[in-house]
């Protein structure tokens, strides 16, 4: 009668080279996911230029003009980096070094949501400089986030539009001031 129990016994635990084997699949599963991830993750290491040199030494352009006129649209916030300054539709964020955080947000108002067909950056530059395609693989549900962005040492100003989808627009100035030298830890 025991002789069963030791076929069962034996059926139930698989051999020492199964156990091995299966060990070796996990461990290199693990080291492929790992892998995968680190991956992944290393793209939002590498700094992102938001302009080039040449782009950025271009004359700045005139926006005396640009407070007036009411756009009731979203709110357009500036979380990171910290704004210092907001004059109406002007946000200001100084002493920034760079590679840095930018982060926009976006909130509608009534009920509604964003119509991110309608969302425009331009660099306030002679000629303008259309940035909307650089930023939209940035795009989250409720803004804009890039990790690393890099900006040259100097003033820079970009003009952020966005309506609502009851197509109330809403537009801002966002004045980075960039410092020289490397962000910290």
């Amino acid at each position: 009668m025991q002789a069963p129990v030791a076929i069962v016994k034996t059926r139930l635990q698989p051999p020492h080279s199964e156990i091995g084997k299966l060990g070796e699949m996990m461990t290199k599963s693990v080291r492929e996911a790992i892998f995968v991830l680190a991956f992944i993750f290393s793209f939002n290491a590498v700094a992102e230029p938001l302009v080039t040199q040449e782009e950025a030494s271009r004359p700045n352009e005139d926006i005396s003009g640009f407070d007036r006129g009411i756009f009731p649209g979203p709110t357009i916030i500036l979380i990171s980096p910290t704004a210092k300054d907001v004059h109406g539709r002007i946000i200001e964020a100084s002493n920034i070094r760079s590679p840095f955080r930018l982060e926009l947000a976006f909130q509608p108002h009534g009920g509604s949501k964003i119509d991110w067909n309608t969302f425009k950056v331009t660099y306030l530059k002679t000629p303008e400089v259309p940035l909307t395609s650089r930023l939209v693989p940035y795009k989250t549900t409720d803004g804009i986030t890039v990790i690393n962005a890099e900006l040259p040492p100097g003033t820079h100003q970009f003009k952020v539009e966005v309506s609502d989808t009851d197509q109330i627009p809403s537009r801002k100035v966002i004045e980075l001031i960039v410092v020289s030298g490397p962000s910290g830890p």
